[in-house]
């Protein structure tokens, strides 16, 4: 049996594979190796998956697939926890964005993206990424993103700028004033989580034009500084992952066909085409 798993830093999505089925499908929370060691990620998994599983000793593969995971360094410290719980299986940590591309590009050349609450992009080649321009995080980058979409909101409301009517209806779904605002920005933890939570707002309000042109250009930026820096942008196809690409999918295709870049593949989750990968590519 070969077992898939796609994690965030925030969950993590399990597949058991048996053949050319799924037997199971589970979660755990997010294991991240930027926020916990070995031991904690080993901790989670034994905790919250091993005792799900049917037949553990079975499982002769494991494909952990990562947020966090394209240092080599950050691998070995999912690797030593995969080898605590799974000590008779062969074990491949590899990046979330390559799990990404096998999931949404199977063996196919193309551009991939993760536009979730941060943004991230590499050249796929059908085999390994061989380019990426660098993601900068939610203070210089994250075009696309959610935290992007959010920002771009918050901005805009809080300078006046955006229409009344949509100034109202922010503040009562808020329900906060600028002070706590920007306290739970420049003082709390996780201030880019805080920031891409606005982004729900946005979604409930695509349709109003002004929202609407936000989101948009907040792709463009994403599609110009980052997608039309990678060679032939222009011939190969633009695959897109994670909840913001997905829910904002139609935005997203016509702010694209505009700026010349063709569009396929768009998941909120990569993990049910990386288990059809594997299934196709048991030994990959």
């Amino acid at each position: 049996m070969i077992l898939i798993a796609d994690s965030g830093s925030t969950k993590t999505e399990w597949r058991l594979l048996r053949g050319g089925d799924v037997v199971s499908q589970l979660k755990c929370q997010g294991l991240n190796p930027y926020f916990l060691d070995a031991d904690a990620i080993a901790a989670t998994i034994l905790e919250e998956l091993a005792g799900r599983l049917p037949a553990v000793r079975e499982i002769r593969s494991i494909f952990f697939y990562g947020a966090g995971c394209a240092a080599t360094e950050k691998k070995q410290v999912v690797l030593d926890a995969l080898v605590k719980c799974f000590p008779h299986a062969h074990h491949v940590v590899e990046s979330d964005l390559l799990g990404a591309a096998r999931g949404l590009s199977g063996t196919q050349p193309g551009m991939i993206a993760i536009l979730g609450t941060g943004s991230n992009s590499g050249m796929y080649d059908g085999e390994k990424i061989t380019r990426q321009v660098p993601s900068l995080g939610y203070v210089l980058g994250d075009e696309g993103s959610g935290v992007d979409i959010g920002r771009r909101l918050l901005k805009s409301i809080l300078y006046s700028e955006a229409p009344g009517k949509l100034m109202d209806t922010f503040s009562a779904f808020s329900g906060m004033e600028i002070t706590e605002i920007l306290d739970r920005i420049y003082r709390q933890p996780a201030p880019n989580r805080f920031i891409a939570s606005f982004s729900k707002f946005a979604f409930i309000h695509r349709n109003d034009a002004f929202v609407a042109a936000l989101i948009s250009e907040s792709f463009r930026e994403f599609l110009n500084r980052i997608i039309k820096k990678y060679p032939d942008y222009d011939s190969l196809q633009l695959h897109v992952t994670g909840s913001v690409g997905y829910y904002y999918s139609g935005i997203l295709r016509s702010t694209a066909a505009q700026e010349g870049i063709s569009v396929g593949n768009i998941t909120e989750g990569p993990v049910a085409g990386i288990a059809l990968y594997h299934m196709q590519h048991p030994l990959s």
